[in-house]
């Protein structure tokens, strides 16, 4: 969990709004308001503490099922609704965090090659591989990535 953390904590998230997708128990929502967020809409079906009682957060205690949303940075980590949607769905956003999961079918690897072409692998742990994207130049954001 904190390594995911520490992925996350390089990237800015001053006054955005963060699509929050598979947050457990609540704790990146949190992460998120903490690194400046001005918004997180979080899907989960779990309940949350009572702590995380916030109004940034827009809850949905659910699982998602593809729905989009306005905002300005999506983190996807679900353990497999990643595959709800065709993965180009991912690039209008700004800015993401993509999960995918090997699963031990032909889906991961058709997402890990289409991934590979236009993201950053940023964390790999198990079966389970995060990807970074951002509008713009390739070469441009990956320099930002390694710097940081």
């Amino acid at each position: 969990m904190m390594d995911m953390f520490a992925t996350y904590g390089k990237y800015r998230y001053d006054g955005k709004v963060v699509l929050d997708i598979g947050v457990d128990f609540g704790l990146s929502p949190a992460f998120f308001l903490y690194q400046g967020a001005s918004k997180v809409i979080a899907y989960s079906p779990e309940r949350q503490k009572n702590w995380l009682k916030d109004p940034r957060i827009e809850w949905h205690r659910e699982y998602w099922h593809g729905q989009l949303h306005q905002a300005d940075v999506l983190k996807i980590d679900c353990e497999g609704c990643e595959y709800q949607r065709p993965v180009d769905f991912y690039f209008p956003y700004p800015e993401a965090l993509i999960a995918i999961h090997d699963l031990g079918d032909k889906r991961f690897r058709e997402y890990f090659e289409a991934l590979s072409k236009k993201c950053v692998l940023v964390y790999q742990i198990e079966n389970e591989y995060m990807f970074y994207w951002k509008k713009g130049d390739k070469t441009d954001w990956r320099e930002i990535y390694e710097k940081n």
